[in-house]
């Protein structure tokens, strides 16, 4: 993705002590270079399931502490494997759901 590479770490859940949502996937990619999370994707199965895939920007840091901003994509097909969204990315096959803008940050101690 964007010709770097990345490290691929998927997380998930037990189904004793994982909560209601404990069958949710989580993946991230890790930049090898800076080792910062540049995307992220999650399946879901509550109020109908889906799959999302966050591609990071806007980067800044205030107070030594990295904020981003986030394009938020869903698939067409809630069924496709969430470990290979990174393909549909790579085809322009996802479609942009919203974008997650944090404003007005402020760091106290």
């Amino acid at each position: 993705m964007n010709d770097k590479e990345y490290f691929k770490i998927q997380i998930t859940f037990s189904k004793e002590g994982g909560g209601d949502d404990f069958d949710d996937v989580y993946i991230y990619w890790f930049n090898t270079q800076t080792y910062l999370p540049d995307f992220l994707a999650y399946s879901f199965s509550v109020n109908g399931g889906g799959n999302r895939f966050r591609i990071a920007y806007n980067e800044r840091y205030i107070s030594g502490i990295r904020f981003v901003d986030y394009e938020n994509y869903k698939t067409i097909d809630s069924k496709y494997p969430i470990q290979d969204i990174d393909k549909l990315y790579n085809t322009k096959e996802l479609k942009l759901l919203s974008k997650i803008e944090i404003k007005d940050i402020k760091v106290t101690n």
